[in-house]
Formats: C-alpha cells, sequence, structure tokens
C-alpha cells in the first residue's frame, strides 16, 4: 500500500472544515472560504481557553460588528478571520513574534481582497476590539488581580449589554447570519459594485 501523501506547495498545509488543503504561509484568495472561517472561529475560545465558560472568537466578532460605525460593521466581523487559519494567539506572545505578525498581515489582506474590506483596518475597528476586551473581561473572564489594564487608564469603556456567551453551533450560525445581513446592507450601499468574490456553497450539515 502506498504512503498517503498531501498536497505539496513548498510549503505545510491545514485541512479546513470544508475538507480543503490551505497553505497559512503560501495562502491564495480564491482558497479562502467564509464558511470555513465561520467554522473555525465559532470553535475557537478566546483568550486561550481562560475563560468561565467557552466564549468563541465567533461570537467575540459579532460583538465588535455591533461597536463599530455601522459602515464597517462588516469589517469588525472579520477582523480576526485570520484566526481561522493562523490560531488565536494571546498577545503577549503574538506582539513578541514579528513573523507571525507579517504571516497575519499578509493574511489579512488577501481575506479583504475576498469579502471587499479595507486592506488596512480602521482605527474605530481597533477601538470596538478595545472595548470588546474591556466587555469581555467583565463578563467572560475570571480576573482577581489588582492589575490595572492599560485601556481603562485610557478610557476604554465597556458595552452596557452584557455578554452571554453561546455554543459553538449556535454561534456559527449567527456568524454566517450576521455576515449575509451586513453583505445585502453593503450591496445596496453600492449597487454598481460587483459582489465580493465569496462562495455561496452551502456549509456542510454539523451534528
Amino acid at each position: 500500500m502506498k504512503e498517503e501523501t498531501g498536497p505539496t506547495r513548498g510549503s505545510g498545509w491545514i485541512l479546513t472544515s470544508l475538507g480543503h488543503a490551505f497553505y497559512p504561509m503560501d495562502a491564495r484568495v480564491e482558497e479562502i472560504e467564509l464558511h470555513d472561517i465561520a467554522h473555525a472561529l465559532s470553535n475557537v475560545c478566546r483568550f486561550g481557553g481562560h475563560c468561565k465558560h467557552f466564549y468563541s472568537v465567533a461570537q467575540h466578532s459579532m460583538v465588535v460588528s455591533h461597536i463599530v460605525p455601522a459602515e464597517l460593521a462588516l469589517a469588525g466581523l472579520m477582523h480576526d478571520a485570520t484566526e481561522a487559519y493562523i490560531g488565536d494567539m494571546v498577545r503577549p506572545i503574538k506582539y513578541s513574534m514579528p513573523v507571525f505578525r507579517a504571516v497575519e498581515d499578509k493574511l489579512w489582506r488577501l481575506i479583504a481582497e475576498k469579502f471587499g474590506l479595507p486592506p488596512i483596518l480602521p482605527p474605530e475597528v481597533k477601538h470596538a476590539d478595545d472595548v470588546a476586551l474591556i466587555t469581555e473581561r467583565r463578563d467572560v473572564m475570571c480576573d482577581q488581580t489588582n492589575h490595572v489594564w492599560s485601556l481603562v487608564q485610557e478610557g476604554v469603556k465597556p458595552c452596557v449589554a452584557r455578554i452571554v456567551p453561546l455554543g459553538p453551533s449556535v454561534a456559527r450560525l449567527e456568524f454566517l447570519r450576521r455576515f449575509y445581513e451586513l453583505q445585502r446592507k453593503t450591496e445596496a450601499l453600492k449597487p454598481n459594485t460587483p459582489a465580493p468574490q465569496h462562495s455561496n456553497t452551502p456549509p456542510p450539515a454539523q451534528p
């Protein structure tokens, strides 16, 4: 029996939820799939899993999409889409690894091209991400330290509404629903703009 071998393209690859090979170090825009992103982000827990209850990157992304100005909601929803392919690395490690950040930046530009988003995330998205973080500290983390976060010193305030964590399957469906809702609104504002190049193929049935 022949030894099973995977695809070759000069770099390592991962197998996505739709059953496709994806090369994080040699990514191509046509290989980025909305349903892979929704599935993966809904199964990735924020903060390296250090939450009181499971809380997904997909739900975090939805929170951000409701904080940003309406015209940036789709960018807010997709701002962490790279993590579907390279994982959610905790900030202290991520910021000390320039190679990882370079891969992330390149992948974001491809995702932005795929879905018609800005290649550089606007500062409003970064601010909304910080607001979500402060809100998550209050609602989903167990913080018994006396550390004063720099964001608090900068005056960042949490959302009034509290976060109630969703399970992965619900978060996946809600993420997709939010995406299509925002895409319709975006296309309505740009009637002469071609639709972004994402796949409309329905996701595979989930157990």
